[in-house]
């Protein structure tokens, strides 16, 4: 009799259970999928979104939830699932407000993940006519067409914003190769342009030492304004511009000449920045070392971004590839070469 009494209020108490569990409101699940998003128990979370856009499709939130689900599902790489629901949510709600994130990342997928050009180019055009030329749609085309150009690798690479490019393979290396590396950079107080026409060297008494070009000839041309101080000069490979350091008080600031336009630009300033300045063939980006390691950033000073856990300590050489894939260092006191490959970093559009 005991038994059958325990055994009916178990019964009772599933009966109440599922009940429960029937009559929660869609506002409560979805605020229990978010509460559990806050802590990290994702795999939860993703089951409560489903639950909620499943047996609510109606719920005013659905958008919200399917939006945060696909999140959920894409930084989880449930890649297959997150496609899916981005897809539902930009036929089902054109309007969201959050549906340019989502088509920022079906576009990685489909670039990224499971490439398909069609797709890619697809979402692309619905992006641009939802929002117009933006900053990202700018990005996506430079992707785009970087993704499918021709394998030639440094180009690609000469062709991303700075902050898209990071350091690949690293190793060590018993020898330079002159013709992969035709433009070398050293630390001097002169040094000539690549085509050999113009010299930039220091100029002046000891406290006062400024930057002055002059013809290969020696016929004095111009004084680089704010160059005062200015160390380990280096020419841009087309000769537009000559980059330099100044250190001040354990600061080092680096500067840019525009050699046309006759105007200097400090580009970063910081300790433990060393004066070895890199340009790349074009011109328009800068490696340099700062706190023992290499950095990169456009000519503008924009874009910084750190390259990679590489140690570099007190460069004496430094050269960039004619193609632009690679950089070599020679440290001081070291007999081999820091050889480093350069890469593009991961998609990153749509990945907040």
């Amino acid at each position: 009799m005991k038994l059958r009494k325990l055994f009916a209020a178990a019964v009772i108490g599933l009966l109440f259970a599922s009940a429960v569990y029937a009559a929660e409101s869609p506002e409560a699940l979805y605020n229990r999928a978010n509460e559990q998003a806050a802590i990290g128990d994702s795999a939860a979370a993703i089951d409560l979104f489903y639950r909620v856009i499943e047996d609510y499709p109606k719920f005013t939130y659905a958008a919200d939830a399917m939006y945060r689900l696909g999140n959920l599902l894409y930084r989880t790489e449930r890649y297959e699932e997150s496609e899916r629901v981005f897809n539902a949510l930009a036929g089902k709600f054109k309007n969201y407000k959050h549906l340019d994130k989502a088509y920022e990342k079906l576009i990685h997928i489909y670039v990224e993940v499971y490439p398909d050009n069609s797709k890619a180019d697809a979402i692309r055009d619905k992006y641009k006519k939802r929002f117009g030329i933006t900053p990202v749609l700018t990005a996506i085309d430079k992707t785009l067409t970087i993704l499918k150009s021709d394998e030639q690798q440094g180009a690609k690479i000469l062709a991303l914003d700075a902050h898209q490019i990071t350091a690949g393979r690293a190793s060590l290396v018993p020898r330079l190769e002159k013709e992969v590396f035709p433009v070398r950079n050293y630390i001097l107080d002169g040094v000539y342009s690549a085509d050999r026409k113009f010299m930039v060297k220091k100029e002046g008494n000891k406290k006062q030492k400024n930057l002055v070009i002059y013809s290969a000839a020696g016929r004095k041309i111009k004084a680089i304004k704010q160059s005062a101080g200015g160390q380990a000069p280096q020419w841009s490979w087309d000769g537009r511009y000559i980059g330099y350091t100044i250190l001040t008080k354990n600061v080092r600031k680096i500067m840019v000449y525009d050699v046309k336009k006759n105007k200097v630009k400090k580009l970063f300033s910081g300790k433990n920045v060393e004066p070895m300045l890199l340009f790349s063939p074009g011109g328009g980006k800068i490696v340099f070392i700062y706190n023992g390691n290499p950095w990169i950033m456009e000519n503008t000073g924009n874009n910084i971004s750190f390259l990679g856990k590489i140690k570099l300590k007190k460069v004496l050489m430094a050269a960039w590839s004619q193609y632009g894939e690679k950089l070599i260092f020679l440290q001081d006191g070291q007999r081999d070469f820091n050889l480093i490959e350069l890469e593009r970093k991961r998609l990153l559009i749509g990945a907040k």
